[in-house]
């Protein structure tokens, strides 16, 4: 971000280009996936946007924001070790990472609230987030996520408890649907599982038991020609989301 006015900002593109982001009484502010206040935007930061109108181009120069996203510095790895002051992550690249923790850090699960470090265990996959610590080489984490398995792919078969799940590779998984599901996609508008239909490309995160995959969470892709995704922006360090369709990072 590289200037706040009243009402819009200013951010900067990875391609270079800046891009005003007009803000309304609509517009909602989360940070970690916690609903936060506009106050909270400050200069520098890097955020994502997720524009009212899905339908832009590399050119535009002027966006409506339903939603902004504060990014947070990120460390991500397979858990090598866990204490209650530190967790110690190996990085894709192999490097072990320390992620400092505090009676302040938050725990979750898929983006669902735990209780504490006692839930991380060695091998599993996390994500943290927070910010950088004064040597530079350690994150001091705010909220520790640990990774549900994803699996993305097109629906098919759509039921009211669910629908099949056909991966890239070809694979078909059984998604099943309760009262604990979720649902996320681009816009304004949640959808639901009545926005999922035949040849609907899905991202599922959830617990899978043979080909079943019980879903906690659902990303709905937009239908028709889609939204564009701007091919710019800050990139994220290791780990953190990538951008979904529609949404600007900066």
């Amino acid at each position: 971000m590289s200037s706040i006015g009243n009402g819009s900002f200013t951010i900067s593109t990875r391609n270079g280009n800046s891009v005003t982001v007009d803000t309304t009484s609509s517009t909602t502010y989360h940070e970690i996936g916690v609903t936060t206040q506009p106050t909270s935007v400050t200069l520098g930061e890097q955020v994502m946007i997720r524009p009212t109108n899905q339908n832009l181009s590399s050119s535009t120069k002027s966006v409506t924001a339903a939603n902004v996203e504060i990014v947070q510095p990120t460390l991500a790895g397979k858990v090598i070790s866990a204490g209650q002051t530190a967790i110690v992550v190996q990085d894709r690249q192999g490097f072990y990472r320390t992620i400092d923790l505090s009676s302040a850090t938050q725990f979750a699960t898929g983006g669902t609230k735990a209780s504490s470090t006692d839930n991380v265990a060695t091998g599993e996959k996390i994500v943290a987030y927070g910010s950088i610590a004064s040597n530079h080489t350690s994150l001091d984490a705010t909220m520790v996520d640990i990774a549900v398995p994803r699996y993305g792919g097109t629906a098919s078969a759509v039921t009211t408890s669910g629908f099949a799940l056909t991966t890239r590779a070809g694979t078909t998984y059984s998604v099943v649907v309760n009262s604990s599901t979720t649902y996320r996609g681009p816009g304004a508008t949640t959808p639901t599982l009545s926005s999922i239909k035949s040849g609907t490309h899905v991202m599922v995160e959830g617990n899978l038991s043979g080909s079943t995959i019980t879903a906690s969470t659902i990303g709905v892709a937009p239908q028709g020609p889609g939204a564009h995704n701007f091919k710019g922006g800050f990139g994220g360090p290791q780990g953190q989301p990538t951008t979904p369709s529609g949404a600007t990072n900066a």
